[in-house]
């Protein structure tokens, strides 16, 4: 695991004490569940003229979410705020790869509009430079909440070895909801039917993701089952794990190069760690809790990745 410990504190007044991508072939700037605050946006945009990275990552959930989530509040910051955000970076010469989260409804067309300040990975395979590609995913395991715009069942096929942990994830889901529409939300009801024919484990079965994974960098909403990324707590108090099995078995199977999540922001706070290995894959999560003053995000260079480093900036 990367312990949480390689990391950095400092008043965001104060750059020149934070980590840069002097020495590194490839610097990339991890970010993830900015959720609309755009103090944050702001943050982490100084930060990268800071660090000036090659690429910034931006793992999902863009989208303000602050109350409770309303596709009305959040087409209009992506109509007129996200871009503006995002364009400091995008001066300082970084690409921009970016997916939606679970909680970025109603604004999907929106993300969607052709730019040229970020690019939209999901189902999408593109080459980072002459080595390395990225493709993203956004859909996350059913949750207990409400929004299923980006839910899915997790898997198709349930292996013996998963059966039990599949079940005590099954206890919690929702399968009562609503999805976003143009003016606000439809009810729905998620047929678990369905999971035979369209699921996460199916999807990340799909040629586009499983092509040179030794040569990919996955950008994936939900973490890996059974992980240091996948943390949270009950309401007894008591630690769970409640990431997708089908990530999990998509990265022991394929090994891919390197896999970037979000999701469980208080995971890094409740295990200490900021990423873990799966054989020789690494797995890894900025830890970014948007209900703080700071912002969380991680630095890493493309050719050696285990050095990465936390950064957190007030």
């Amino acid at each position: 695991m990367i312990p949480s410990s390689h990391s950095a504190t400092c008043v965001i007044q104060n750059l020149a004490h934070l980590p840069t991508g002097e020495g590194m072939r490839f610097p990339i700037l991890l970010a993830a569940d900015l959720h609309g605050v755009e103090r944050h946006y702001e943050l982490l945009a100084a930060y990268a003229a800071h660090v000036k990275p090659r690429a910034v990552i931006l793992a999902g959930d863009l989208a303000p979410t602050q109350g409770e989530i309303d596709p009305v509040v959040q087409r209009p910051f992506i109509e007129h705020r996200l871009i503006p955000l995002l364009s400091p970076i995008k001066e300082q010469g970084a690409a921009i790869y970016a997916i939606l989260g679970n909680d970025d409804c109603g604004v999907h067309e929106l993300f969607e509009r052709p730019n040229d300040v970020y690019t939209l990975i999901h189902g999408r395979r593109i080459p980072i430079n002459e080595d390395f590609d990225i493709v993203g995913y956004t859909p996350v395991p059913i949750t207990p909440f409400d929004e299923k715009d980006w839910e899915k069942f997790d898997l198709s096929h349930v292996d013996d070895r998963v059966k039990k942990a599949y079940a005590q994830l099954q206890q919690k889901w929702k399968l009562e909801g609503k999805v976003s529409t143009q003016t606000g939300w439809k009810e729905v009801r998620l047929n678990p039917e369905r999971a035979n024919v369209d699921s996460i484990q199916r999807d990340l079965a799909s040629e586009v993701f499983t092509q040179h994974p030794e040569k990919t960098v996955y950008v994936i909403h939900a973490p890996p089952f059974g992980t240091a990324l996948d943390v949270t707590r009950n309401a007894a108090g008591e630690k769970i794990h409640v990431g997708s099995i089908a990530v999990r078995e998509f990265i022991e199977r394929r090994q891919p190069y390197i896999t970037v999540h979000g999701h469980i922001h208080e995971t890094v706070r409740l295990t200490g760690a900021i990423g873990q290995q799966i054989g020789n894959a690494l797995c890894m999560t900025p830890g970014h809790e948007y209900q703080t003053e700071c912002i969380a995000a991680a630095l890493f260079d493309l050719y050696e990745p285990m050095n990465a480093t936390r950064i957190i900036i007030r």
